[in-house]
Order: C-alpha cells, then sequence, then structure tokens
C-alpha cells in the first residue's frame, strides 16, 4: 500500500480518472454499462468513507466529491437511496454531511478559492438528489438543513 504524500497523490489521481471515466462514458455503450455496474458496486464504499471522513480537505475532497457525483448520476433512483440507506446514513444525513463540507470549503481550512470543485460537486450533488425526488417532502431535508 502506498502513504504518505505520496500515496495521496495517487489516490487523487485515481478518483479523478474514475470521476472522468463517468462522466463521459457515452449512453448506451459498453463503457457507459461497465461504469454503471462499477458504480453500483462501489457507490456504498465511496459514500461511508465520504460520510465517516472528516480529514477530507483540499484535492482529496475535490476528488471524492467528484466521485461520488459521477458515481450517483450512472445509478438509478432506487440503487442511489438503497446505498445511502444501506449505511445507515439516510439522506438527511448525508445532505447535513454535504452541508458540513460546503461550511469547510467556505473556511480557510480547505482553500475554496483553489480547489472549486469542491462547492461545485457539493452542490450538484444537492440538485441531483433534488431532482431525483422532487415531492415536497424531500425538498424538506434540503430546506431544513
Amino acid at each position: 500500500m502506498v502513504s504518505g504524500q505520496h500515496g495521496r497523490f495517487h489516490r487523487v489521481v485515481v478518483q479523478n480518472i474514475l470521476k472522468n471515466l463517468c462522466a463521459y462514458a457515452k449512453p448506451d455503450s459498453d463503457c457507459q454499462y461497465s461504469m454503471q455496474k462499477f458504480s453500483v458496486d462501489n457507490i456504498s464504499m465511496a459514500l461511508r468513507t465520504m460520510y465517516q471522513t472528516d480529514n477530507l480537505i483540499g484535492e482529496d475532497m475535490e476528488a471524492f466529491l467528484g466521485l461520488v457525483l459521477q458515481f450517483s448520476k450512472l445509478l438509478c433512483e432506487t440503487d442511489f437511496i438503497e446505498a445511502v440507506n444501506g449505511n445507515g446514513i439516510g439522506l438527511r444525513n448525508f445532505v447535513q454531511k454535504l452541508k458540513l463540507i460546503l461550511k469547510q470549503a467556505n473556511s480557510h481550512r480547505t482553500e475554496a478559492s483553489v480547489h472549486p470543485g469542491i462547492r461545485r460537486s457539493a452542490i450538484e450533488q444537492v440538485i441531483w438528489m433534488a431532482q431525483l425526488k422532487p415531492e415536497p417532502h424531500c425538498i424538506d431535508h434540503f430546506i431544513d438543513c
């Protein structure tokens, strides 16, 4: 296992590669099907890591949020909700975590001006979730936070 600063760099690179593979997989292609299957198989681990880790900052958080967002976009509503609830997180707690990430991005701790993808990915994730379940009681998750 790679550790230290060198390992951190490799994790960011791998996360960015996976994020881009998910984002640019052509619709109805074998690549998109493979990425959808990969997303279903790995979204739970990504959500759990994002939810339980408080020390992801800067490039790490930017890459990780982008990866979670692209995984989410490849999933159907049922798979996404199952992944969030299956980890014992729940939509409300997931939204709270996104709110905390945005607060950290607005602080000096994460240097959001250097890593604007933190804000962009967190906000895109909330928008995607709001469009996923636009019923009024689901929107309340976002209003309450």
